[in-house]
């Protein structure tokens, strides 16, 4: 991750940046960074002779040109000697193309019918790593989403469909997008091709039993679920999924499934193991509707009347998810110029997805702090709600 390390007494080097932005740790510091639309949490640690700076883990960035100008200006600021850096010189970045969008513009832009519309199939491809299948989908008569949460295979992406109408690249972990994000029944075709089999940690793999009831919800009536591995024993598993559910049937795949980890594997001489489900029934999932709501904020009323005492005397805290997981909070910082309280938090969700999430808290209400476009979904409202119960109680 790129970084930059000042030579800098990490007191001197706090009061050097603006304190209205300034979050205080017990041992770090965090600074605010706004550039235009995007928020960058920019973490500073001490180190022996110097501080270092760099974006706050979970910051999935795009942009990673602004984000370098941001950590070269912070450092600037410090008036410092750079020790060492692996920021490049400072250039002028690109406009994002308006067919990437974050789970927030997402939600803001009305989901896939905003952006798209509702006329024409829709094709979803769920981690298409340089975009070269994705490239093969697009059609002026066709919808096309790719779900990507890499930020090279997304530039990579771009830069391929540069030009081209009809299709979104939506930057989010494939299993919860579509758990999340799509409504019932609005996708036609579904290419999950060539997921990690992640052969050391099959607990960890995308297509199991939970993930069929999203499938089951996302696809409509007769939608079809395109699925492609070189494992043996995942090829296996995923046909045993699909073929002992009531709500899917198999059907013959494509012939024609062209990407580069295709090429790569026939090369080596390795077998592709290729499937194709039809979505028979309606179906159900087992959550309820409202259970896969998903929200662009979630305002708590929660009264702190001494915020530094609660910073002072914080120690991380966490709990298990009643569907799977975990949410923990793992520090608290102090704006004392403000007398705002940042929360940071990972929630761990049923696809075993790892989010990074800030709660901000200012005059009596908290509420997530977005910053390279995160949401609230069922799961983190429950702990939002947790929190906020276990603060209240702190301070009666």
């Amino acid at each position: 991750m790129s970084h930059i390390t000042v030579r800098r007494a990490f007191k001197e080097a706090l009061e050097s940046l603006p304190s209205q932005y300034l979050y205080l740790g017990k041992r770090d510091a965090l600074l605010l960074a706004k550039e235009g639309e995007v928020i960058y949490p920019i973490a500073l640690l001490p180190k022996k002779g110097g501080i270092i700076i760099k974006v706050q883990r979970g910051g999935h960035f795009l942009d990673q040109v602004s984000l370098a100008n941001v950590l070269l200006s912070t450092a600037e600021n410090l008036k410092g000697k750079v020790l060492q850096s692996t920021v490049p010189a400072r250039i002028h970045p690109k406009p994002t193309p308006l067919q990437y969008v974050t789970p927030r513009v997402w939600l803001e832009k009305g989901k896939v019918y905003g952006l798209l519309g509702e006329i024409g199939p829709l094709l979803v491809e769920v981690g298409f790593g340089n975009g070269e299948f994705l490239e093969g989908l697009i059609n002026p008569d066709r919808r096309v989403v790719g779900i990507e949460i890499s930020n090279w295979s997304i530039r990579k992406a771009l830069g391929r469909l540069r030009g081209r109408d009809s299709y979104i690249i939506l930057k989010a972990p494939g299993a919860w997008a579509l758990r999340w994000l799509f409504p019932k029944g609005s996708i036609d075709t579904l290419y999950i091709l060539f997921p990690f089999p992640w052969p050391k940690k099959p607990a960890r793999r995308m297509v199991q039993a939970p993930f069929l009831d999203v499938v089951s919800r996302v696809l409509n009536e007769g939608g079809k679920i395109v699925l492609a591995t070189d494992h043996l024993e995942y090829a296996r598993d995923i046909g045993s999924l699909f073929m002992g559910s009531p709500i899917f049937q198999g059907i013959h795949p494509p012939m024609e499934l062209n990407t580069k980890y295709l090429r790569k594997w026939t090369s080596q001489g390795l077998k592709i193991y290729k499937m194709a489900y039809r979505k028979a029934g309606n179906g159900s999932i087992c959550e309820k509707e409202d259970e896969t709501e998903t929200l662009l904020c979630y305002p708590l009323e929660v009264s702190i009347p001494d915020p530094q005492a609660l910073w002072q005397g914080f120690s991380s805290w966490g709990f298990p998810l009643p569907q799977g997981g975990y949410f923990k909070v793992e520090s608290c910082l102090y704006c004392p110029v403000r007398k705002t309280l940042l929360f940071t938090t990972v929630l761990q969700d049923p696809d075993l997805c790892l989010h990074h999430t800030f709660l901000f808290w200012e005059k009596g209400v908290m509420d997530i702090l977005s910053t390279w476009g995160e949401v609230i979904t069922h799961p983190l409202a429950q702990a939002m709600e947790k929190l906020a119960y276990r603060i209240r109680k702190g301070f009666e």
